[in-house]
């Protein structure tokens, strides 16, 4: 799993974090977020997508499977797994920001929505998930 080399120059510009432009992502749907924390370099990265990723997703009772009948194209459950997954950002409850790597080496934006319980796809490239935001 590559970071792609923007990632790092947008992660410094939004440092102190950011605000959606409009409470939608790219492909339409009902997003209420903003970017709380950023992380900005490798280790960074490393450390906090296995801190989330591994110490609260596989260990989280409380969460339950979504109703199949809600989910759309861009809706992965509660049962998804970001196995290849690189988690850069949390907003302000926590939720984490992913690259989710499954599809090959340019990775999808996925975000975990806990009004919803469940992973959803929000951006289809690091470029187009900063391209929601203006940096604080």
């Amino acid at each position: 799993m590559n970071i792609p080399k923007i990632y790092f120059k947008l992660s410094k510009k939004f440092k102190d974090g950011g605000t959606l432009k409009e409470e939608l992502d790219q492909f339409g749907n009902l997003l209420e977020t903003e970017i709380s924390d950023i992380f900005t370099t490798e280790k960074q990265l490393t450390r906090e997508s296995k801190n989330i990723l591994e110490n609260y997703f596989k260990t989280n009772d409380e969460l339950c499977p979504s109703d199949s009948s809600s989910l759309n194209q861009y809706s992965l459950g509660s049962n998804y797994i970001p196995s290849k997954a690189i988690c850069f950002a949390t907003d302000g409850t926590g939720n984490p920001f992913c690259m989710d790597f499954l599809n090959g080496e340019m990775p999808r934006i996925i975000f975990w929505d806990d009004g919803n319980l469940e992973w959803r796809i929000i951006a289809d490239s690091i470029e187009n998930f900063f391209n929601l935001f203006d940096p604080d």
